[in-house]
C-alpha cells in the first residue's frame, strides 16, 4: 500500500504496542518501514512543534508516496486497533481515511 507522510504519522500512532513475540516482531519492522530515514527526514523538512508535525508539502508531492508491504498480519493488528477505536468512540476524523482504506484492503485480501 502507499502512504503519505500523514497517513504514516497516523500509523505510527495507532499500530499496536502489545501482541505475542512473533506479532511484535512483524510490527517493529512494519513501524521501521513507516518511518523517515534521514534523507527523507531533512528533505521533508520534517520538524515536530508539541503533538503537531510540520513539513514540506510540495517536497512531499514530488517524492510520491512510500509504498508499505502491508501483510495479512499487520494489516489485520491495524484494521482491529481501528475497530477498537471505533467501538470505544474514539476514532476521529483524521483516522476515517485510513481505517476505510484498511476495511477495503481486508475485504479485497479476504483477510477477515
Amino acid at each position: 500500500m502507499e502512504f503519505s507522510v500523514v497517513e504514516r504519522l497516523i500509523l505510527l500512532s495507532v499500530t499496536p504496542t502489545e501482541g505475542s513475540l512473533t506479532q511484535l516482531r512483524l510490527v517493529r519492522k512494519f513501524r521501521e518501514e513507516l518511518g523517515f530515514d534521514d534523507n527523507e527526514h531533512k528533505a521533508l523538512g520534517l520538524r515536530a512543534d508539541g503533538s503537531t508535525f510540520h513539513w514540506d508539502e510540495a517536497v512531499e508531492k514530488g517524492m510520491g508516496q512510500k509504498n508499505i508491504d502491508v501483510g495479512a498480519v499487520i494489516g489485520n493488528m491495524v484494521l482491529k486497533a481501528f475497530e477498537q477505536l471505533d467501538a470505544s468512540s474514539k476514532l476521529q476524523m483524521i483516522h476515517v481515511d485510513l481505517f476505510e482504506r484498511f476495511i477495503t484492503w481486508a475485504a479485497e485480501a479476504g483477510t477477515q
